[in-house]
C-alpha cells in the first residue's frame, strides 16, 4: 500500500478539555485522510520536528523521504509574507513560520527526491511560493479584476465556489477530460503570478491561478480548491481523476 504524508497544523495548547490545558497538538483535516484511504493508500500525519536542527533534522527529513511514497500538502492557514519578500500587510496575514519551514523543508527533499508531491489549498500557494512566486496578501482588498467573484465566503467556509477553466492540453484537463469545471473555493490569499518553472492548468474568471504543475518533475501539481470536499456538493469536479493520476504517480519504480 502506498503511503502518503500530509502536513499537519501545529496547534498549541489548544484546550480541548480541561485535563488537557497546556498540551500541545496537530491538525490534518480528516477528508484528507478519508480522500487517500478511499483511493487505496495510508495516510501518515508527519511529525513538525520543531525541536531538531542540524544533522539530526536532515536525517528524520532523509528517512520520511525514503518511507513515503507521495506528499501531500494540505489546505491551512497563510504563508508568511517574509518567505516572498514582503512583511504583512495586517497582523493577522503574518502567517505560520512554524509550519512553513516543516513544508518548505519538505519540498526542498522531496523535488531533490523526485517523489511526488500533490499541493491543496495553502499546499498550492507553498509551492508557488518554493519555486520563487509571490502570493497577493488579500484578493478582496488588494486584487483588481474587471471580473469579481467569490474566493471566500468566511465562516460558511466552503459557501464560496465558482466556475474555472482548465488548459487546453495541459495536464488538468487530459485528466478530466474536460476544460471547465466548478470548484469549491476557501481562500482569501492566492497566486496571481506563477513562479518561473511552474505551468499553468487552470484558471479562475478573475484571473487568479487555480492549478499549476512543474513539468520538469515527474508529478508535482497544485489546486487552489478543496477536493477532498468535492464529494459532498452537486456539481463540483470529481477528486477521482486528480488522486488517481497522484497515487498512480507514488507507485514505488
Amino acid at each position: 500500500m502506498r503511503k502518503i504524508g500530509i502536513t499537519p497544523r501545529f496547534i498549541p495548547s489548544d484546550n480541548l478539555s480541561p485535563d488537557s490545558r497546556g498540551v500541545d497538538r496537530m491538525a490534518v483535516v480528516d477528508a484528507n485522510n478519508q480522500m487517500v484511504t478511499r483511493f487505496g493508500a495510508l495516510p501518515l500525519t508527519l511529525p513538525m520536528l520543531r525541536e531538531l536542527d542540524g544533522e539530526r533534522r536532515r536525517e528524520a527529513f532523509k528517512t520520511i523521504v525514503e518511507t513515503l511514497d507521495g506528499l501531500l500538502l494540505q489546505g491551512g492557514t497563510d504563508v508568511e509574507p517574509q518567505r516572498y519578500g514582503e512583511r504583512a500587510i495586517k497582523a493577522e496575514w503574518a502567517g505560520d513560520p512554524l509550519r512553513d519551514r516543516l513544508e518548505f523543508d519538505l519540498i526542498e527533499c522531496f523535488l531533490k527526491a523526485d517523489k511526488p508531491i500533490l499541493g491543496v489549498c495553502r499546499g498550492f500557494q507553498v509551492l508557488n511560493v518554493a519555486f520563487g512566486g509571490k502570493l497577493c496578501q488579500d484578493i478582496p482588498s488588494l486584487y483588481q479584476s474587471p471580473v469579481a467573484i467569490e474566493h471566500y465566503a468566511g465562516t460558511t467556509y466552503f459557501g464560496a465556489s465558482h466556475e474555472i477553466s482548465l488548459t487546453p492540453g495541459g495536464a488538468l484537463a487530459a485528466m478530466y477530460g474536460q476544460t471547465e469545471a466548478r470548484v469549491n473555493s476557501a481562500h482569501h490569499q492566492g497566486v496571481t503570478q506563477l513562479a518561473h518553472g511552474l505551468t499553468e492548468e487552470a484558471r479562475a474568471p478573475d484571473g487568479i491561478y487555480e492549478g499549476f504543475r512543474a513539468p520538469e518533475y515527474r508529478f508535482v501539481l497544485a489546486v487552489q480548491w478543496h477536493p477532498e470536499f468535492h464529494h459532498l456538493a452537486a456539481g463540483l469536479l470529481s477528486a477521482e481523476p486528480l488522486m488517481r493520476a497522484f497515487l498512480a504517480a507514488c507507485t514505488p519504480r
